[in-house]
């Protein structure tokens, strides 16, 4: 069996964690973990929140090992971190605020802009 480390490229990991092994997982976490948590953490603006999406996401990634496409691995991973981020917004309790902001799409505008007075117009959009 071959030895994984840093210097294991993207498809050779992919291929190993889709034959279930555990130093292949770990390798990707190692590599991402800190990229998508401070991605996650941009958009959610909360520690726990952000480390408890992050887990969702590597916790998927485990679970789905034997689905994952082939491709880019940070492009998978940057997929599902934005389904959980997504997925977080969604399930906010409804304030008197996010109620003002209209739509999903124009609250995440705002949460990731936030010095902005107004997003875009995504009214038009369905199934936000």
């Amino acid at each position: 069996m071959k030895q994984i480390d840093q210097d294991t490229d993207e498809q050779e990991l992919l291929q190993e964690l889709s034959a279930g092994r555990i130093e292949a997982f770990e390798e990707i976490f190692k590599r991402y973990v800190k990229r998508f948590y401070f991605f996650c953490y941009g958009i959610l603006k909360d520690e726990d929140t952000a480390s408890e999406t992050v887990t969702n996401i590597f916790k998927r990634i485990w679970d789905e090992r034997r689905e994952v496409p082939e491709g880019s691995l940070e492009r998978y991973i940057f997929k599902l971190a934005c389904q959980e981020v997504c997925t977080v917004l969604k399930s906010e309790p409804k304030t008197d605020e996010n109620k003002s902001h209209g739509n999903f799409l124009t609250r995440v505008f705002k949460r990731i802009f936030p010095a902005k007075s107004s997003g875009p117009d995504y009214g038009q959009l369905k199934g936000c």
